[in-house]
């Protein structure tokens, strides 16, 4: 009724007796050494107007002149008795006070505890309400019969329960006492001698005095009997005293239990004129009851068994009770806010029906003969009862309207924008918990808002149009705001935001692990219009309750020690706030294209912030509070079409978010992560899957073999170096392609041939492609794409004809002419699993490409050095040049990676160092210089950084150079650390013709063949390990197992040659 701006309402005085008054008199509100206050929160209680906090709008003068707040020590001293709880003392200007509670208790076990409660004493009186400005106003009896009510120009004092409903009624203008129980307007019997009981004092005064009374109690004075008799009761002590004494008609409950609840809810002039002019009189009032005897309710039915009392109660409660059959669940209409249907426990229901049974239990001997008895309430009668309600007051499908949105003070239409009242078909389950006021505005709010957003107005919009999905429930978005940045920066501002317009009982706040674990938490999440996330930042584990939450499927409904009947569609959107961006198991673009990253920078310094907003005990605090209506309106003037376009771009529409989507992304995927820094796209390019197996090789720098050549490998390393954890195979070739074509929209294809799955568009990095960053970078190819090893150009034509096969090249020799032969084949993943050998074993065994050509020279005592003597001849304009080049090509690395083959010798090489190339000009030859060595090509297994390739690559120039002696060759190769593909490529690229000749003299003797791998026959190396399993007595079974432990294979067909050597070497060791 009243929403008056907070003050301090001050009580400055007790009543006291004037000493030529024949009544109590109240001194005026005059300054006091001790005043007597009000807190907020009980202010609140008292004036506010919230009528589902059970607030009751009352006039804060006559508050201030009527209550003040104790604690539980000032409670226990007025009271005479410990109290439990502090509250508010109702004071009226005769003395008498009543105590209300803030949180009640009973004295006895199973006993109801009172709402209020009394001094511990025999005496009492009746509660004269203080008026806020006159002191004389129960004192000055003419004027006071002035006030009254008038009936035949009688002057009527009402009399009801309770000193706030005796208030409510004062403060508009009608005369009212409070008693402080029903059976308290008359003395105690036992302060009586004879046992008899006589009016309270004030009353008593008032009666000789003349005035007429109208007995005002609550709405269940016509089910209860025990209030009807004490209603007798006093007024026929009333009547001694020759006074006219009246009775309110009885009404429905739904309009309030109390007259303070019926004026609030159906306003004075209803009050005045549906029940102040249609009171009966008393002696009326007992003819027609039977002398204080209940009388009996329409159709209230005249057997006492479980089917007809069920069907009586159904039709008292059809508009306020139904049983959700979807969920398994009583509802209830109004009772916990007003227009609302909420979920309540079956015991509460039963609670009605015994509540209903026992205030009607002595109706049944009215309708039988005098002498029958009461009947009994059972636990079974009330259970049965609860049963039959349920088949009668059944819902198949709870049909909640869209079109209203709900507010304290009526629903309001979405398309008209146009306020109703609330009515029990809507179905509505939530409320939004304010009054609807199309003239509040949020300016502040909005200041705010723009001030975190660093000025970004359309970050604003965004965040101004996920508040307008969380009222309207938009999970057709199927999208969830993600909040990150470090505290101070107004996160939980925000978040409150959200919660203050959708009221706290519509939001559910949770983690993620509570969230995806417990099995009951679902089913928290019913009805609601916001769940809350916190406090996830280092959860990595399922989320496919969260993906189902933001996805509109459907969640399980569960509920402790009841039987699932199904699930429910959540209405819910979702806020996720975090110091970081939240981690997942979940790599799919599922999850990802849920998300909405907001990145919340702007940080507030500790000494400037302020308590904008929050929450206590379910009612709303700080600076922000009283905008919520306006921010209500502010967001309801988003245009659907508007949010959902904004919503569902917002990368477009917000582009500072775009390279957060991006940065998100590769923080919470490994393989974005991977793919980011690796690989670079390549229209048409191919690149073999294949597996991560180790390298066994001591001279090798990487963990894995072909790291160059296969995804998996590459990925597998690269998860190696970073900490992370590699997935399957499998599952890697599921997700890459999810995240390359579904999250990426980039051009790549994923496909199997009978060499193994391969993917077409993406090149593994080398120094020589400068693409930025494929994610967080400029992620579109360059125009003239530089070549790379480790896979194949495509030609689209040729792969969409059916003849085109890959074919994986080797290269079985090494020609001494001037054209080198480079290494195309890369070899196969055998079907993301399995590395089959794409060559067949022929009788005798060979070596890497590498280990070929050095072997040729090894044997013949020496290293190809550079001849000068082979030249090559181009055409360079009109003038024929020539340039020596080495009579072998750089070598690939021992793993046959052919990750960067050598190009075709045309106008210049550039690797081949120190050389002079010698040019016609005119009568002779002029010797110039030769290019700078690219060490670009170095097998460094570990970095693809120019300078680290140079600086090891010179030491091992200068390690080689230091070797004068077979022993120190010997010991360069097992203590240098260097791979025989290192010091093959030194050799031919960096050292000098004379350099070169010195390390050949050194390893000229047939003492040491540095870099030389023996050849076997291959059927003799089968018979060897046939001989050495027959020694160790391994069955075939044994042998398979461990080559399937070690390699991957169960067959020795399917080993490589350095692998059948290196099996037969393992056996000879046991």
């Amino acid at each position: 009724m009243y929403n008056s701006t907070l003050s301090e309402w001050v009580q400055t005085s007790t009543p006291i007796k004037s000493a030529n008054q024949d009544t109590v008199v109240s001194t005026p509100n005059l300054p006091s050494s001790d005043p007597k206050r009000l807190t907020d929160k009980h202010f609140t209680h008292c004036c506010g107007s919230d009528t589902h906090q059970k607030q009751r709008g009352l006039d804060p003068d006559w508050i201030a002149a009527n209550c003040y707040s104790v604690d539980i020590k000032q409670a226990s001293q007025l009271l005479g008795y410990p109290a439990r709880s502090g509250g508010i003392i109702i004071s009226g200007s005769n003395g008498q006070f009543q105590f209300k509670p803030d949180k009640p208790w009973s004295d006895k076990q199973g006993k109801k505890a009172a709402k209020y409660r009394t001094a511990f004493k025999d005496e009492y009186d009746a509660l004269l309400p203080a008026h806020p400005t006159d002191p004389y106003f129960w004192h000055d009896l003419n004027a006071l019969k002035a006030r009254c009510w008038q009936i035949d120009g009688h002057p009527y004092i009402i009399i009801t329960e309770g000193g706030f409903k005796a208030i409510c009624a004062c403060i508009f203008g009608l005369v009212t006492l409070a008693l402080l129980g029903v059976e308290m307007g008359l003395t105690p019997a036992k302060s009586d001698p004879q046992g008899k009981r006589y009016l309270v004092s004030a009353l008593e005064r008032l009666a000789k005095a003349g005035f007429g009374f109208i007995l005002a109690f609550d709405a269940d004075i016509s089910t209860s009997g025990n209030i009807r008799k004490a209603l007798h009761k006093l007024g026929s002590q009333l009547t001694k005293f020759n006074v006219p004494v009246y009775v309110l008609p009885s009404w429905d409950e739904n309009k309030g239990k109390g007259i303070d609840d019926y004026i609030q809810m159906n306003g004075i002039e209803e009050f005045r004129q549906q029940l102040l002019a249609k009171a009966i009189r008393f002696v009326d009032w007992q003819e027609e009851y039977e002398d204080g005897r209940p009388s009996i309710p329409e159709g209230y039915p005249n057997s006492w068994e479980q089917f007809p009392l069920a069907k009586w109660l159904v039709k008292r409660y059809e508009k306020r009770l139904a049983w959700d059959v979807s969920i398994q669940e009583w509802r209830t209409y109004s009772t916990s806010i007003k227009g609302i249907w909420s979920i309540e426990p079956v015991e509460f229901v039963r609670q009605v029906i015994l509540a209903e049974l026992t205030a009607n239990q002595s109706m049944y001997t009215i309708t039988k003969d005098e002498k029958v008895q009461e009947p009994r309430i059972t636990d079974s009668l009330v259970r049965n009862i609860e049963a039959l309600m349920r088949y009668e007051l059944a819902v198949r499908t709870w049909d909640e309207t869209e079109e209203f949105i709900p507010f304290t003070n009526g629903v309001l239409s979405r398309s008209t924008y146009k306020l109703m009242p609330h009515d029990p078909e809507h179905r509505l389950t939530w409320c939004l918990p304010y009054d609807y006021n199309p003239l509040a505005v949020c300016d502040p709010i909005k200041q705010w808002l723009l001030e975190m957003c660093q000025g970004d107005e359309n970050l604003v919009q965004l965040l101004r149009s996920y508040l307008y999905g969380i009222v309207t429930g938009r999970t057709d978005w199927q999208k969830y705001l993600e909040l990150i940045g470090p505290g101070g920066t107004g996160k939980s501002t925000y978040i409150r935001l959200a919660i203050s317009l959708v009221g706290f009982r519509n939001v559910h706040t949770t983690t993620l692990k509570k969230l995806e674990n417990e099995r009951f938490e679902t089913a928290s999440i019913k009805d609601k219009r916001l769940v809350v996330i916190t406090d996830s930042e280092r959860y990595t584990g399922n989320v496919s309750i969260l993906k189902a939450l933001t996805g509109q499927d459907s969640l399980p409904y569960e509920v402790k020690f009841k039987q699932s009947n199904g699930g429910f569609t959540p209405t819910a959107m979702v806020l996720v706030a975090a110091n970081e961006i939240i981690q997942s198991g979940d790599y799919t673009s599922g999850l990802e294209r849920r998300r909405m990253t907001v990145p919340m920078t702007q940080r507030i310094e500790t000494d400037q912030q302020k308590n904008l907003i929050e929450h206590r005990n379910g009612e709303i605090y700080g600076e922000f509070a009283p905008y919520i209506p306006g921010l209500l309106n502010w967001v309801l003037g988003v245009k659907p079409d508007e949010a959902t376009a904004l919503i569902k771009n917002y990368q477009q529409r917000v582009p500072k978010l775009a390279a957060m989507k991006a940065q998100s992304l590769v923080e919470t995927n490994p393989i974005a992560d991977w793919l980011d820094h690796a690989m670079v796209y390549r229209d048409g390019y191919r690149m073999a899957v294949g597996v991560a197996k180790r390298d066994k090789n001591l001279d090798s720098d990487s963990w894995y073999c072909h790291v160059n050549q296969w995804l998996y490998a590459n990925y597998a390393e690269y998860c190696h170096n970073t900490g992370a954890k590699a997935i399957s195979v499998r599952r890697f070739v599921n997700l890459l392609s999810d995240l390359c074509v579904n999250q990426l929209k980039l051009d790549v294809a994923h496909g199997r041939d009978r060499n193994g799955a391969y993917f077409l568009g993406l090149k593994i990095r080398t120094d020589a492609d400068l693409d930025p960053l494929l994610i967080t970078g400029d992620s579109s190819p360059p125009n003239s794409p530089p070549d790379g090893g480790g896979g194949q150009s495509w030609n689209k034509e040729a792969f969409n004809s059916s003849n085109f096969l890959f074919v994986t090249d080797v290269m079985d020799s090494v020609r001494d002419g001037v054209m080198a032969q480079s290494l195309t084949g890369d070899g196969c993943d055998g079907c993301d699993g399995l590395f089959l050998n794409s060559f067949e074993k022929e009788d005798q065994l060979h070596s890497s490409v590498t280990d070929v050509s050095l072997n040729k020279a090894i044997n013949s005592g020496s290293l190809p050095s550079h001849s000068s003597q082979q030249m090559a001849e181009i055409i360079d304009g009109d003038e024929l040049q020539a340039i020596s080049v080495p009579s072998q090509p750089p070598s690939q690395n021992h793993h046959g990676d052919g990750t960067n083959p050598s190009p075709k010798v045309t106008a210049k090489n550039t690797c081949v160092p120190n050389q002079i190339a010698q040019t016609t000009d005119g009568d002779g030859l002029q010797p110039i210089q030769s290019p700078k060595i690219d060490y670009s090509t170095y097998p460094h297994r570990t970095s693809n950084d120019i300078r680290a390739k140079e600086k090891r690559a010179f030491k091992c120039k200068e390690l080689m150079l230091g070797c004068n002696n077979i022993e120190e060759l010997t010991r360069f190769k097992k203590e240098s650390g260097f791979s025989s593909n290192e010091i093959d490529w030194v050799f031919h690229h960096v050292l000098t013709p004379a350099q070169q000749q010195k390390f050949n003299e050194a390893a000229s003797t047939d003492q040491l063949n540095l870099l030389e791998q023996r050849a076997y026959d291959y059927n003799e190396m089968i018979a060897a390990i046939d001989d050495e399993l027959i020694r160790l007595g391994w069955t075939t079974e044994q042998a398979k197992e461990y080559l399937f432990q070690t390699y991957g294979v169960k067959a020795r067909i399917k080993l490589l040659d350095e692998q059948i050597i290196e099996f037969w070497q393992y056996l000879k060791r046991q």
